[in-house]
């Protein structure tokens, strides 16, 4: 466990065990480490920072994008989404090549906003 704390940065996590969830954060958008089980949960996490994610939004959308992308809710039971965010952490765990990482971005991106 850990205290409250924000990050100037979106955050999209999936647990590994004890909860079986997404989690999407938004930048400065307040969280703690409170157990989502009483067996407690393993988590991985990454921290994109709100241009990056601007910028594929935007792509994505030909140029004409609106206000800034908030997440309603912070904890999705969504496999699909989790199956694609295991994929952007095993990239960047892993030294894909560069082109690799940033089409896993993209998707991870896109896949979280749809």
């Amino acid at each position: 466990m850990y205290p409250l704390h924000s990050h100037d940065a979106y955050s999209f996590g999936i647990t590994d065990s004890g909860a079986g969830m997404v989690m999407a954060f938004n930048p400065d958008e307040a969280h703690d480490g409170q157990k989502a089980s009483e067996l407690g949960y393993r988590y991985r996490i990454v921290h994109l920072g709100p241009a990056l994610v601007r910028e594929v939004l935007t792509d994505a959308a030909d140029g004409s994008l609106g206000e800034q992308l908030l997440f309603s809710r912070p904890v999705l039971d969504d496999p699909a989404l989790a199956a694609t965010l295991a994929r952007l952490y095993a990239a960047v765990a892993g030294g894909t090549d560069p082109l690799v990482r940033d089409e896993r971005v993209t998707a991870a991106v896109l896949a979280m906003t749809a």
